[in-house]
């Protein structure tokens, strides 16, 4: 259900997108056949530059459209739709090491990701339209390089992040692992009993613990030799 629904989303975006297309390109072609360039040169290079940079900025939105919707989808794992050496390594017990993730941290790496860099096209996109570029592009192309810069910076440090919290769960997730090994293992073998010390002798050379009856047994003598 969910593929289908990101097929028919993708296909709406890539018919906006061609539409769009093919609406620029004719009317980029009327302005320049019928346009009065002589008269009307600014008014008619704002005009192409708003209607390209609209349909440049339907493009990269598309297209980060479709990159949110694959954060969503692999935030977490779909074991159906592994290869059967991936599935049957995680039968195993096995995780990978990209499993250690949290869902919620990986989409949200992802949307700030998709928003910076529309932000930075988005600012490039204005600055193209509306920027004076006739007197000269020194001032114009050291903006463009600051806002990419900038970009650039900010998202080295969004990764930077993103594997600091990978590293934590990761860490977390093997802990947690240890701790149930550790409950879950083998009863150790209970302690052997102390010994008992032996009988203490009495007073007629037997030991305490000995019954009367043999003790009046060992008393008695013996007649060995026949009688006279």
């Amino acid at each position: 259900m969910s593929a289908s629904r990101s097929n028919l989303t993708m296909l709406i975006l890539t018919l906006v997108v061609l539409s769009l297309l093919t609406t620029c390109i004719v009317t980029t072609v009327f302005l320049c056949v019928f346009g009065d360039w002589e008269n009307h040169a600014w008014g008619m290079q704002l005009t192409l530059k708003v209607m390209w940079g609209v349909w440049l900025l339907v493009v990269v939105a598309s297209g980060l459209t479709y990159v949110t919707m694959f954060g969503w989808h692999f935030r977490r794992p779909h074991p159906s739709e592994w290869p059967k050496a991936l599935m049957r390594t995680w039968k195993e017990g096995v995780k990978p090491p990209a499993m250690f993730k949290s869902a919620s941290a990986s989409f949200t790496i992802t949307v700030v990701l998709v928003s910076l860099f529309g932000a930075t096209v988005l600012a490039s996109v204005c600055l193209w339209v509306i920027g004076d570029w006739s007197e000269g592009q020194g001032p114009m192309m050291l903006a463009l390089k600051i806002i990419w810069g900038t970009w650039w910076v900010l998202a080295i440090a969004t990764v930077l992040v993103r594997v600091a919290i990978f590293g934590a769960h990761r860490r977390r997730a093997q802990e947690q692992k240890l701790h149930k090994g550790d409950q879950g293992g083998p009863t150790p073998p209970a302690p052997d009993p102390a010994p008992l010390p032996p009988p203490a002798p009495n007073g007629n050379g037997s030991s305490a613990d000995s019954t009367p009856e043999a003790t009046e047994t060992r008393n008695q003598p013996s007649h060995t030799g026949k009688s006279s």
